[in-house]
């Protein structure tokens, strides 16, 4: 049995069947179709890469802004500490109350 399947034809071979009769479409329509889902891939690629391009630009800003945040963070948290030290000094020159 299996010496049969292996004689029947294939595509590619003598006596193959056409591919227009294994998709039921001729080549002309089968390359528009085709043509037709290249291009809409095509846009859906430039499409997702003009939005990896934003969300990185986005990134950049975010990172840099960031960056500033902590900068400023840490220029308030030394005024604080600053401050904090001078009340300190302050509050042990005030006399005790003896009451």
């Amino acid at each position: 049995m299996a010496l049969g399947r292996e004689a029947e034809t294939r595509p590619g071979q003598g006596g193959a069947t056409p591919p227009q009769a294994l998709t039921g479409r001729d080549r002309g329509q089968y390359s528009a179709l085709m043509e037709a889902e290249l291009t809409a891939l095509d846009e859906r690629i430039k499409s997702l890469i003009r939005l990896v391009e934003g969300l990185r630009a986005e990134n950049a800003e975010l990172r840099h802004n960031l960056a500033a945040t902590e900068s400023e963070n840490q220029s308030l948290r030394q005024k604080i500490q600053g401050a904090r030290d001078r009340l300190q000094h302050l509050l042990a020159r005030v006399p005790a109350s003896g009451a």
